[in-house]
């Protein structure tokens, strides 16, 4: 079994995808605890019960997961979905 030396470019490629990842870790938990930290403001300035802001978070995850489903799907180049080029150019 032969093993293959990275060359520098890949090596850079690989650094900057961990920097990417870790920076994206960070945002995610800066967002989590700026949502936990700001839960109390929020529900005294609204007069929200806990049950109330947590159905409202549960709400805004779901539209959030909808949306960005919907859009990563059809958002797919035309040429990968026949049917739908098709159609698109049908209606213009």
């Amino acid at each position: 079994m032969t093993v293959t030396a990275v060359s520098p470019r890949m090596r850079r490629m690989q650094w900057i995808a961990i920097g990417l990842a870790t920076g994206a870790i960070a945002l995610n938990y800066v967002d989590r605890s700026t949502l936990a930290i700001g839960n109390l403001p929020i529900r005294q300035e609204f007069g929200l019960n806990a049950t109330a802001i947590g159905a409202g978070v549960t709400i805004l995850g779901a539209v959030i997961l909808h949306f960005g489903v919907r859009s990563s799907i059809t958002t797919e180049a035309p040429e990968a979905r026949p049917a739908a080029a098709e159609a698109q150019q049908a209606a213009d």
